[in-house]
């Protein structure tokens, strides 16, 4: 077996689902979290960023053999790539959480209104609901939905901001009444939607039950289209999340949020007394063995890889203990090598896992996709530290693991939380092991300034909390040493 042809014939894929799409289907793990989403059992699937939430929403996209039911329509209402369709609205955004809520409602009514004459779905509730949103000039067939949350923004700026609604007290009786007093002129030529956003999503829901159809409508990069704005965001999902709350009184229109956990935290710690309401949730975590049946699925696309050790790709899929056998084939037993010291399984996880524990896809194939570069470099230049069959040096993977951990510092550590970026910095040089004392006095800060920044960094995985109560200490995950 030549090393460098098998090697070079192996493909990790790309570290994220966009990165991958045309190849997704054939490596995608088809775990239990999967069989939940796919089957209609779980709305809201929160996970980690690189936990595979958007390998999950790409594939819903596709109508193809994944057991979907004939009448289920699946339909994005983020961009999947390039500039979210939501990003535009940092500029002008709307002007408190209640019109958001209609911001959206109009906005998803849109996007459910272009499905229906691309499904066939012909009959007078599907009519009524496009003809009610054109009259507003809330509909153009096939827009896109950059243009078409364009148009909800305008609408909502126009009407919902014309009129203060309020409370107020009758001077003469003293009993309480609603004030509705005009902010701004509404342009004559502007036509209002003649009944309300809920009355429509009632009638596109009818004209979805007459044609048969169940409407899934998938929301995803929700961290990307607000990263600039925390308020913003809070707002905006808070808002989002009513609207699926509303939304569940109606049997034919599901709404599908993937949302990363650390900003679900985040809004709930702020206050949503709607959380706990939203049940039909899940968390994506991943066991050690779907993470090594992740990467062999992806060393088992090279048939160069099937050939030189001789085994059938479906054979070794179906057996767990297969996959491992194989694996310690191909890489080393261990990097750190004595009595002592982890499996090299063992030790990958250990290094790709941050503060929280978690262990995400994106680092894992990360680590790969850099180990087989580098092994690739020894190799063309004559170093060749290979035993038996391998095709990868404990050096190589260790190598690896620099260049994991300086991408997700820099590209999301520090591009998501600029404001903590001086305090990680601190931290290099410096002891593994911390306390709020020896933090406090290497950032100058006071022991609450310095808890309250522990407790992010911790949130945020960067560090972990060891020891007891009374001893505690903080520890720098192996990710980021």
């Amino acid at each position: 077996m030549n090393n460098n042809e098998v090697l070079g014939s192996i493909n990790f894929g790309g570290r994220t689902a966009e990165d991958e799409a045309d190849n997704l289907r054939r490596i995608f793990v088809e775990t239990d979290q999967w069989q939940k989403v796919n089957t209609g059992e779980i709305d809201v699937i929160y996970g980690a960023k690189g936990s595979g939430k958007s390998a999950i929403y790409s594939l819903l996209q596709e109508q193809k053999p994944l057991s979907l039911r004939s009448s289920r329509i699946v339909v994005a209402a983020e961009n999947p790539r390039g500039a979210p369709a939501f990003r535009d609205l940092e500029m002008d955004p709307p002007a408190s959480e209640k019109e958001f809520v209609e911001l959206w409602k109009i906005y998803l009514l849109t996007v459910l209104a272009d499905i229906f004459p691309r499904h066939n779905i012909r009959n007078e509730f599907s009519y009524k609901t496009a003809s009610i949103l054109k009259d507003a000039g809330l509909f153009q067939p096939e827009s896109t939905l950059g243009e078409k949350l364009k148009a909800a923004a305008a609408y909502v700026k126009r009407f919902f901001r014309s009129f203060d609604v309020g409370v107020e007290v009758d001077p003469v009786t003293g009993t309480p009444r609603a004030s509705i007093k005009p902010v701004r002129p509404v342009p004559a030529e502007d036509k209002p939607l003649s009944v309300s956003p809920d009355k429509l999503l009632e009638m596109a829901d009818q004209a979805l039950l007459r044609s048969n159809f169940e409407a899934w409508i998938c929301i995803d990069r929700l961290d990307v289209a607000f990263e600039d704005s925390i308020e913003l965001e809070a707002n905006a999902l808070r808002a989002l999340f009513k609207v699926y709350l509303d939304l569940t009184a109606r049997q034919h229109i599901r709404l599908k949020i993937f949302l990363r956990s650390d900003i679900w935290r985040r809004i709930t710690d702020q206050g949503f007394r709607e959380a706990s309401h939203i049940t039909k949730t899940l968390t994506i975590v991943w066991s050690s063995d779907q993470l090594l049946n992740l990467i062999m699925k992806r060393l088992l696309q090279s048939e160069k890889l099937l050939f030189g050790y001789g085994v059938e790709r479906p054979t070794v899929l179906a057996d767990i203990v297969l996959q491992k056998k194989l694996f310690y084939r191909i890489f080393p037993a261990q990097v750190e090598i004595g009595p002592k010291e982890r499996s090299t399984w063992e030790w990958i996880l250990s290094r790709t896992q941050d503060g929280t524990g978690s262990n995400a896809p994106r680092e894992l194939i990360h680590l790969m996709i850099a180990a087989r570069s580098i092994q690739l470099q020894q190799l063309d230049i004559g170093q060749n530290a290979l035993q038996a069959d391998q095709l990868f040096s404990s050096a190589a993977i260790r190598d690896a693991l620099k260049e994991v951990s300086k991408v997700r510092l820099e590209q999301t550590i520090f591009a998501e939380h600029p404001r903590l970026r001086p305090s990680i910095a601190q931290l290099e040089g410096e002891k593994t092991y911390q306390t709020i004392t020896t933090l406090s006095r290497l950032w100058g800060t006071d022991e609450s300034s310095t808890v309250q920044r522990v407790d992010e960094l911790v949130q945020i995985g960067v560090l972990e909390r060891a020891g007891k109560k009374n001893t505690l200490e903080y520890r720098v995950p192996f990710l980021y040493r």
